[in-house]
């Protein structure tokens, strides 16, 4: 069932663009291709080419989540990511929890984010190099 968003009066413009964006990618994206989405997490066994066609179609939402500028809501914008305020996480989040997996498909799955706020605020340049781009490119998982 399509998501309905509708802006909050008490909460500023950014807030609602947020909330409108994340509700466009949830029901556009999300919603129509969840049992694709995620068939390599089911009981049932799927063929290589499902598996596939799965972690391409999870691709395609991130990219689509990155265009949006929704990308790794907690990360400043140096490192690609969103740069949201927690309000505005927050609201996110809200949004995003309507959907199985929704978080991981904007950037946000623990352990990672938050390793990724770690090593953004302690981290060394080598650490940086090391960990933190590959977790944020997905390329490596904590």
């Amino acid at each position: 069932m399509k998501m309905n968003v509708k802006p909050i009066p008490t909460q500023s413009e950014r807030v609602n663009e947020i909330r409108s964006l994340t509700a466009d990618i949830v029901n556009k994206e999300i919603l129509p291709n969840e049992r694709t989405l995620w068939a390599w997490r089911d009981d049932r066994r799927y063929t290589e080419a499902d598996i596939e066609e799965s972690k391409a179609l999870r691709q395609r939402i991130q990219d689509k989540v990155r265009e949006a500028g929704l990308w790794a809501p907690h990360l400043p914008a140096e490192y690609g990511g969103a740069e949201l305020s927690f309000l505005e996480h927050a609201y996110m989040n809200e949004v995003l929890a309507y959907v199985q997996g929704g978080a991981a498909l904007f950037g946000i799955v623990a352990p990672n984010s938050g390793n990724q706020t770690i090593l953004v605020k302690y981290g060394t340049e080598e650490q940086k190099k090391k960990w933190l781009i590959p977790l944020i490119e997905g390329k490596m998982q904590s």
